[in-house]
C-alpha cells in the first residue's frame, strides 16, 4: 500500500489524518514577529485575533530540504509516494516538493513519488486527499489514484466569501478602488480558486446574511453529483463558526446533506484572506 503525504493547507482534522496514516508538511507563516512551524504553533483564533488587530502576517513555502527529509524517511519503508500539493499558483511548496520527488526518483532506487498539484486550497485540497484515501482503502494503486486525480481536479469547486475585503487590498488581490466601493457599500467579494489555482474574484454581495446564502445558491446550481457521490462536503472559516454553521444547516436543510466537515481554515491560507473568510468545497461540474 502506497503512502499518502499532503501538506497542512488541506486543513483536514487531526483525527481523520491519524486514522488514514497521512504525512502532513507544515507550512510556516510569520506574525508579529514570531515564525509559526510544525514544532511551535499559535491558536488559530489567536492568529485571528492578532490580523483583528491589525498584525500583517508573512507565508513561507515548504522548502526543498523539508520536502527531501520527509520523503527520505518515507522511503525507508515505503517506496510508493503521492503527494497531494497545495495550489502551485498559490505558493512555491508544490515547486520545492516536485523538485524533492524529482531528485528521489533518481537517486533512490525503487522510489516512486508521484507529486500532484491540486490547484486547490484549504478542503477543496483535503476532499481531493479524502478521496485519495478511500481509493486506497478500496485498493486503488498509486497509479490509479493519481489518474483518477488528474482528471477529475476541476469537479472541485472552490467558493468563498470574505467578509473584510482590506486583507484582500493587502495582499494585491483587490485593487484600492474596488476597496473603496466595498466599503463604502457593504459589498461582500466572493472569490473562487479558478481552473488554475489561483483566487479570482467571481462577484460583489451585499451583506453578509446574503453572501453566506450566496454560497449555498451556487452549490445548488453547480452540484453535479448525487447525494451519494457527493459523499462529504466541505466548509472552512476563519474563525467565525457560527456563520460555518448557518451555511451547513442551509445545506443539511435544502439538500439533504449530512456528512459537512466544518474546519478551521489554516493560518497560512487565512492570512491571505482575513478574519470572517467561509468557504465552501464540493463536487461540482466545473470549478
Amino acid at each position: 500500500m502506497f503512502k499518502i503525504m499532503t501538506d497542512s493547507m488541506s486543513d483536514l482534522p487531526s483525527g481523520f489524518i491519524r486514522q488514514e496514516n497521512i504525512d502532513v508538511l507544515f507550512v510556516p507563516y510569520k506574525i508579529e514577529g514570531r515564525i509559526f512551524n510544525r514544532n511551535y504553533q499559535m491558536d488559530p483564533v489567536a492568529f485571528y485575533n492578532k490580523m483583528r488587530e491589525g498584525f500583517v502576517p508573512e507565508t513561507f513555502p515548504v522548502t526543498f530540504e523539508e520536502a527531501r527529509t520527509a520523503f527520505g524517511q518515507v522511503l525507508k519503508t515505503q517506496p510508493e509516494i503521492l503527494y497531494i500539493s497545495f495550489s502551485s499558483k498559490m505558493s512555491q511548496t508544490f515547486e520545492n516538493v516536485q523538485r524533492a520527488a524529482r531528485e528521489l526518483n533518481r537517486g533512490v532506487d525503487g522510489a516512486k513519488i508521484i507529486v500532484i498539484d491540486t490547484k486547490a486550497a484549504s478542503l477543496g485540497q483535503g476532499l481531493i486527499v479524502y478521496q485519495a484515501a478511500r481509493m486506497r482503502k478500496e485498493g486503488a494503486t498509486i497509479d490509479e489514484v493519481a489518474k483518477y486525480i488528474e482528471q477529475n481536479l476541476q469537479s472541485f469547486s472552490q467558493i468563498m466569501t470574505v467578509d473584510s475585503p482590506g486583507y484582500l487590498y493587502r495582499g494585491n488581490r483587490i485593487k484600492k478602488s474596488s476597496l473603496i466601493m466595498c466599503t463604502l457599500t457593504g459589498l461582500r467579494p466572493i472569490l473562487h480558486i479558478d481552473a488554475e489555482g489561483a483566487y479570482a474574484r467571481f462577484d460583489l454581495i451585499r451583506g453578509r446574511k446574503s453572501s453566506l446564502l450566496y454560497l449555498v445558491d451556487f452549490l445548488e446550481a453547480h452540484m453535479k453529483y448525487s447525494r451519494e457521490d457527493n459523499e462529504i462536503i466541505g466548509i472552512s472559516h476563519c474563525d467565525c463558526e457560527a456563520d460555518a454553521e448557518f451555511v451547513a444547516e442551509e445545506i443539511r436543510r435544502r439538500f439533504g446533506f449530512e456528512r459537512i466537515m466544518i474546519q478551521m481554515m489554516e493560518p497560512a491560507i487565512g492570512a491571505h484572506t482575513g478574519p470572517g473568510t467561509i468557504g465552501l468545497f464540493f463536487r461540482g461540474n466545473k470549478r
